[in-house]
């Protein structure tokens, strides 16, 4: 326990911004991972570059990275992994000591989740959703790779099946090693050229035996079904073919601007996929060749995202996963690969999420919007089988604290309600008690009277409706990437917003009497 204080949870606990909580929440985990996961982790941590300047060791003027100057000619701030570090706490600068250190530390918890394989991977992925996680780390733990030795050459091409083998003329270098597959270019018959990706042997049962360990924990038991569903997900090549093919069919992939790579072959091992040539359009957007080239991007990928959101709210398709770096920039437009296993949901689940995303957007849409969010979320929610079952044997403490001659009467109650199902009406009762319950938490004001801005709330009250045994609409979570994506890629190129305008065009024209009815008397009574 000692070394894993000292390895894993003191980079962390030395930042001031992160929480009991969160820190809490990685050491439970931790100790839930398979021993050899550990050791593994463990391991890189003692031997890694940075320990020295976690432990408080003189820091070399040799490693001091640049620091930027700020307007008084100080250096307030570095570039560290993920993004800009000003501050360890609101209002108090750090000293160039203070911000070698934390980029340190960021280094460090990047490098020790990567030792730790794909589902410490995924973990550090969903760790990034967690609201009060400080931003540069939600940047550095949102894009997080994996990083692997490659196989060797000879054990690549014997895993490849033999149908496809007898189509290449010349398998040709590396294009990517992580944790689940590796890639390598290839020539076929056909005279195109395509790339190869093979699942790594053994990457199911080290991801098998971490799930299982992490689900028989009480506290992150719905942690490990998030996370499981991300990192099986991931392990079927097949699917993954499935998901570019389907992909090509949608609104997105039907636009004239956007164009979805070609798969030759796909099985549950292996996937041939088309190269898309080119740079990806994060390149051309840091490195443009001209004013012309950078305009016209950024005109496409604000169509891009008009796109992806108008998918989601007229065909109920969750594309979260707008990561830049898996797009090509084309003459027409973009060329799209690897957009993961992006998710379908019915209209109901659609309007639930639309209407509690428009709930928590200020203080006034809390209070005109929240009964019509959480009646839609009641429609569409259940409980956890859990929770229900809690629920269903509620007859057990009242036959337990029954005393003399009550007890038989209260025993037959119990045997007639343990085949008698509880009924719709009751459930969905509960539901809505701990929707509202959960809403209240994640939108009480702090001491300063400050609500948390949207993004926070939203994901506070998933979390808090989690916590309380309500399974959420499926891709509650997959949504707030998405929009986040969008945002946050606005914002960085000064983009035309869409998300707004969409979200209350789509309510608007879907709005009932009796919901427009109780807005009203909200605003006026």
């Amino acid at each position: 326990v000692r070394a894993i204080d000292q390895g894993l949870i003191k980079p962390l606990r030395q930042d001031a911004r992160i929480t009991d909580d969160i820190l809490s929440e990685c050491k439970n985990i931790f100790l839930a991972v398979p021993p050899t996961v550990q050791a593994r982790v463990l391991l890189k941590g003692i031997l890694h570059p940075a320990a020295n300047l976690i432990n408080n060791q003189d820091i070399s003027p040799a490693a001091e990275p640049e620091l930027t100057t700020n307007e008084n000619g100080g250096h307030g701030s570095l570039n560290a992994i993920g993004g800009p570090v000003s501050l360890y706490e609101d209002g108090q600068e750090l000293t160039q000591e203070e911000a070698i250190r934390m980029e340190a530390q960021a280094e460090m918890v990047r490098d020790l989740l990567t030792a730790g394989g794909v589902v410490a991977v995924k973990l550090g992925q969903m760790l990034a959703e967690h609201p009060r996680m400080p931003g540069e780390y939600q940047r550095m733990l949102g894009s997080l790779r994996e990083e692997n030795v490659p196989m060797r050459i000879a054990q690549f091409w014997w895993n490849i099946p033999s149908a496809v083998k007898s189509q290449i003329t010349r398998l040709g270098p590396l294009l990517g090693t992580g944790s689940v597959k590796q890639v390598h270019a290839a020539s076929f018959q056909d005279k195109r050229r395509y790339a190869v990706a093979i699942l790594r042997e053994g990457v199911e049962d080290e991801a098998l035996s971490s799930i299982s360990a992490l689900e028989t924990s009480e506290e992150i038991g719905p942690v490990a079904t998030r996370l499981g569903r991300l990192v099986f997900g991931e392990f079927d090549l097949f699917q993954e073919g499935e998901a570019l093919n389907d992909f090509a069919k949608t609104p997105i992939g039907t636009n004239k601007l956007f164009r979805v790579v070609e798969v030759k072959h796909h099985s549950p091992r292996c996937l041939v996929e088309e190269i898309a040539d080119g740079p990806s359009v994060a390149v051309v957007l840091s490195n443009p060749k001209s004013q012309e080239e950078m305009d016209r991007t950024k005109e496409i990928l604000t169509e891009y995202h008009r796109a992806v959101f108008s998918a989601f709210i007229n065909d109920g398709i969750i594309h979260s996963d707008i990561h830049l770096g898996n797009a090509v920039r084309a003459d027409e437009g973009f060329v799209l690969f690897d957009v993961g296993q992006f998710e379908r949901i019915g209209l109901p689940d659609t309007k639930a999420l639309l209407w509690t995303l428009s709930s928590v957007s200020s203080k006034e849409a809390m209070k005109l919007l929240q009964n019509v969010a959480i009646a839609h979320l009641t429609s569409v929610c259940s409980l956890t089988q859990t929770k229900h079952d809690k629920v269903q044997d509620e007859t057990w403490d009242v036959y337990v604290k029954a005393k003399g001659e009550n007890k038989p009467k209260e025993m037959s109650k119990r045997l007639r309600r343990s085949v008698t199902r509880i009924s719709e009406s009751k459930v969905k009762s509960i539901i809505r008690k701990r929707l509202v319950d959960a809403y209240e938490e994640a939108t009480t004001p702090d001491e300063n009277g400050d609500v948390p801005e949207p993004k926070i709330c939203y994901i506070l009250f998933l979390r808090a409706a989690e916590k309380r045994g309500v399974e959420m609409p499926k891709g509650a979570f997959a949504v707030a990437k998405m929009i986040d994506c969008i945002l946050s890629q606005q914002d960085q190129y000064t983009l035309f917003p869409v998300v707004d305008g969409c979200i209350e065009t789509f309510l608007r024209e879907n709005m009932t009497w009796r919901e427009t009815a109780d807005i009203l008397k909200k605003k006026y009574f």
